[in-house]
């Protein structure tokens, strides 16, 4: 009795689980579902590009020599004509002395000849020759020095040649001293003085300014961006000392497929975003359009140039950033999600729920971004249409609709 009441409850339950299964078979299967509505859509082209100073200049040295001193730091705002670093100038402040001292002299000269000459006139010549001997010694002892700092590139032969143009003028005064030993003042002594004078002026001025060239000053305000010189470096004439530029504005090299550029006008906003920063946003509009289409790794597209506002001056030459050109955009929109557009025998639709069970319904649609679509034609607000679903689906399938 107990073995035949054992089959007969498993009869039943086989019976039960064989009914349970026809009935889930014959169940509609459970179908992912989103809403048409109504909202402002904004149609967004994606891509990347290269932060860039709208104004930059490059700071080059005009003169040779040692750096001594460097004033300022890379990303330092700077004034226009703010020294940025400073040659040694040892050399140059012995220029200025000598020239200066050339300069007394003959002024003294010059003074005295044209008192008429004092009762004591040769033993002041006398002093004027001793004088001008003993300045000779020292150019001679600087041109000296120069020589050999020429020899080890611690100077240029063009600062040689100016000594050695010194100690000339310095000999061409003493051969004039000799020659007034025993004469009058005369017209042309004081001509020659006064010539002397003003050489001597020249090469005090020519001294100064080139003292003035041992300091390196900005070209224009602006951000120093980069700074290419360091302490102690030797600097010849045309190498690089850094860049600066207007940063309070920058322009974004912007790098557009070739499909998208048709999409992208003068004018349109501008949004950019720097991974370095992710909660800040900067914006700004189309300023020009491509030329040309060029290789870009593995993509073809068109260089796009963008404005972007930076009153903070966060965004420096060169960063990359990301950006979204806002191609167009659509108030009051009919919007579904984008993953349930498909195409069926070339033509583009929805699988739109009808009762209970879907039909293919063609639609035209506007303008997208990554996530929804506009459409324009084919369905309305409130409909709902099957989104991502990885099984077959047929008109008049019976479905069970599942919404987020």
């Amino acid at each position: 009795m107990n073995l035949r009441r054992w089959i007969v409850l498993l009869v039943l339950a086989t019976l039960g689980v064989i009914a349970l299964f026809s009935f889930l078979r014959s169940a509609p299967p459970g179908v992912p579902f989103g809403k048409v509505l109504r909202e402002d859509l904004v149609s967004t082209l994606v891509t990347n590009g290269q932060v860039e100073p709208q104004r930059t200049e490059e700071i080059r040295s005009e003169e040779s020599g040692k750096v001594a001193a460097i004033l300022v730091k890379q990303g330092d705002r700077l004034q226009a004509g703010q020294p940025l670093l400073h040659f040694d100038s040892n050399g140059a402040k012995a220029r200025i002395d000598d020239a200066q001292a050339t300069l007394r002299s003959a002024e003294a000269r010059l003074r005295q000849l044209q008192a008429g000459g004092p009762p004591r006139a040769r033993a002041e010549l006398d002093a004027s020759i001793r004088a001008a001997q003993l300045e000779q010694q020292a150019a001679r002892r600087e041109a000296e020095a120069l020589r050999r700092l020429v020899e080890q590139k611690a100077a240029t032969p063009e600062e040689l040649r100016r000594q050695e143009a010194e100690i000339a003028r310095i000999q061409a005064r003493l051969d004039g001293l000799e020659r007034q030993r025993g004469a009058t003042v005369s017209p042309a002594e004081i001509a020659e003085a006064e010539s002397a004078v003003e050489l001597a002026r020249t090469a005090l001025s020519d001294a100064r300014r080139v003292a003035a060239q041992r300091t390196v000053r900005s070209p224009l305000a602006g951000t120093l961006f980069d700074l290419a010189a360091r302490l102690g470096a030797w600097l010849n004439p045309g190498d690089l000392v850094g860049r600066v530029g207007d940063l309070d504005s920058v322009r974004v090299s912007v790098f557009v497929d070739e499909p998208e550029l048709g999409k992208v006008q003068i004018g349109l906003p501008v949004t950019i975003r720097w991974d370095a920063q992710p909660e800040r946003t900067w914006t700004g509009k189309v300023d020009r359009l491509p030329t040309r289409v060029q290789a870009f790794g593995t993509r073809q597209v068109g260089e796009v140039l963008c404005l972007i506002e930076n009153p903070g001056r966060e965004l420096l030459p060169g960063t990359n950033v990301n950006v979204e050109i806002q191609t167009a955009s659509v108030k009051n929109a009919l919007v579904i999600p984008k993953q349930a557009l498909r195409r069926r025998l070339s033509a583009g639709g929805v699988w739109k729920l009808a009762g209970s069970s879907i039909r293919w319904q063609p639609v035209k649609t506007g303008i997208s971004n990554l996530t929804s679509a506009q459409v324009e034609e084919g369905l309305a607000e409130g409909d709902s249409v099957v989104l991502t679903y990885d099984r077959e689906l047929r008109d008049g399938m019976e479905v069970k609709p599942v919404y987020p």
